[in-house]
């Protein structure tokens, strides 16, 4: 055998045994792929789902509500004081043995004892004098100016309740009163003072500015009529 013929036998070998080893590193590499792929794609198996966790929460309780506030108290409302009046009709005297007149009575009478008769202007001595509410006895007279001396009365009680200055106020003084049908009251004095100066003053122009009743006086009326003016 020639040696062209020898190396011809060596060389068939190495021609074959490259493509064998690439295909073979071909393979092993495709493994390696194949695993990486197989063991990225494949499924863990059913995961545990996890538990949640239960907190217990305490709640608590409400404060108790504030109680109720107390109801309101009533408001007492002080009555202002009841103002009393009270008509002062004296008793008349009997009546003189002189023949009866038709003429009203006079006025006041003085403050002494009479001596023979009545002068001129009707004034007969009278021990002790006074204010007179009404003439002469007889024919009802006294029942009239009694009527009449209500009304008036009550006028004064309007007059006075009317005014302001007056509630709260605590006196008991009598009044003599003078007055003009139908114009109003002219005149007004204090029997006696309540020790207050303002109030006796407040007193005489709260009544001097009183209405008067729509009635006329009966015949008889002698002025002043006197009221006991009172408040408690």
């Amino acid at each position: 055998m020639s040696d062209f013929d020898r190396d011809s036998d060596q060389a068939k070998p190495s021609a074959w045994r490259k493509p064998l080893l690439g295909l073979a590193a071909l393979a092993l590499l495709a493994l390696v792929f194949y695993g990486i792929y197989r063991f990225v794609t494949s499924d863990p198996g059913p995961q545990r789902k996890p538990v949640p966790e239960v907190v217990k929460l305490q709640l608590i309780p409400p404060p108790p509500p504030p109680p109720p506030p107390p109801p309101p108290q009533p408001k007492q409302e002080v009555e202002p004081p009841k103002e009393a009046f009270k008509a002062v009709v004296p008793q008349n005297e009997p009546p003189s043995p002189t023949p009866k007149s038709d003429a009203p009575p006079g006025p006041p009478a003085l403050d002494a004892q009479g001596e023979g008769p009545g002068d001129g202007f009707g004034l007969a001595g009278r021990p002790g004098g006074g204010d007179w509410l009404g003439g002469g006895g007889g024919g009802g007279g006294g029942s009239a100016i009694g009527w009449y001396a209500t009304l008036l009365q009550q006028k004064a009680q309007e007059a006075v309740q009317k005014q302001p200055r007056l509630i709260g106020r605590r006196y008991r003084v009598g009044v003599r009163i003078w007055f003009e049908y139908p114009q109003g009251v002219t005149r007004v004095e204090l029997r006696e003072s309540t020790g207050d100066p303002k109030l006796d003053e407040l007193l005489r122009s709260t009544l001097r500015s009183m209405s008067l009743p729509s009635e006329a006086p009966p015949q008889g009326v002698v002025q002043p009529m006197v009221l006991q003016v009172t408040a408690t």
